[in-house]
């Protein structure tokens, strides 16, 4: 081991998502360039009794002490969903005096970085509504506790409202955020009310968003032609989907190599921000291109 080296510990879910990935190669990035160990503890969802024995993948976090490690990253956006705000604080505080960020959720007392997805859900939507002539919508949301998710659904209300959408009359469907519960959400669906009367469908993340794509080319309406249909994360596969995928890019890569150097400037005793706060923007490409030219840049267009 380098003399001094810095070791670090990043808690997240599972490395089975894009978006985890991601935020590990930022975070990897950082790492490299600065000569830091870096201990990857994927620790499942905390509290989801869905997976009974989900629990022991946590149990590995209580290795982790002062005399081992310098600090420890949190990918709290991830860890939201069947938690309270206040019991994954608490979780969190639990490690202190060893420094620690919380990625994606403010934790008080805890320096933490966000994502301000506000602007860029506004354009998107917007573009929906004014540009491609979107009026019946539907949101492939989640059950979940995270504050994430409830500021990404209130933001897709209040801008459905902004630009006339009576939001009474919005379909809202709620599964996980993965691709097979958001295909058992369409399908039975459409198993009850043999249609899919929809001019757009808003998805929380890509993968559902996929998804939604793949039962619409399942049951013959053509996206975008007929139906509108964004995402959020804009992870690799989405613009080389067929259609290519609109949604949201929050710099998830910049986010990780981020996060890694405030904590490594806590580690060495800076002051750091308590609440860092990055934009987000609009990824607009084939999958929402009712009303512009078929060719597209298969790429994106961001607004």
């Amino acid at each position: 081991m380098v003399e001094n080296q810095h070791r670090v510990a990043l808690l997240f879910d599972y490395m089975t998502s894009e978006y985890s990935n991601l935020l590990l190669d930022g975070i990897k990035t950082a790492c490299e360039l600065y000569n830091i160990q870096l201990y990857i503890m994927p620790v499942g969802e905390m509290h989801n009794m869905q997976i009974p024995f989900d629990y022991q993948n946590l149990s590995v976090t209580g290795l982790l002490t002062e005399s081992n490690i310098d600090g420890i990253l949190f990918a709290s956006g991830t860890q939201m969903h069947y938690l309270t705000k206040a019991e994954f604080s608490s979780f969190v505080k639990s490690y202190r005096p060893i420094p620690c960020l919380s990625i994606s959720v403010e934790v008080p007392g805890v320096p933490s970085i966000i994502v301000d997805s506000t602007n860029a859900y506004k354009n998107l939507i917007k573009d929906l509504v004014k540009n491609q002539k979107c009026k019946r919508f539907g949101v492939m949301s989640v059950h979940s506790n995270s504050s994430e998710v409830k500021t990404r659904n209130r933001i897709i209300k209040e801008t459905l409202e902004e630009n006339g959408i009576d939001y009474k009359t919005v379909q809202i469907w709620k599964g996980r955020f993965d691709y097979s519960s958001a295909k058992l959400e369409l399908e039975h669906y459409y198993s009850v009310h043999k249609s899919f009367p929809f001019d757009a469908v808003i998805c929380l993340n890509d993968e559902m968003a996929l998804a939604v794509t793949d039962f619409c080319r399942e049951h013959s309406i053509s996206v975008p032609d007929e139906v509108c249909v964004t995402g959020f994360d804009d992870i690799d596969r989405d613009r080389y989907a067929v259609p290519s995928l609109s949604t949201i890019n929050q710099q998830v890569f910049k986010l990780g190599f981020e996060s890694l150097l405030t904590l490594k400037a806590q580690i060495e005793g800076h002051n750091v921000p308590k609440l860092q706060v990055m934009d987000s923007k609009a990824i607009l490409r084939k999958s929402t291109a009712r009303y512009v030219s078929k060719n597209l840049d298969s790429r994106y267009i961001s607004v």
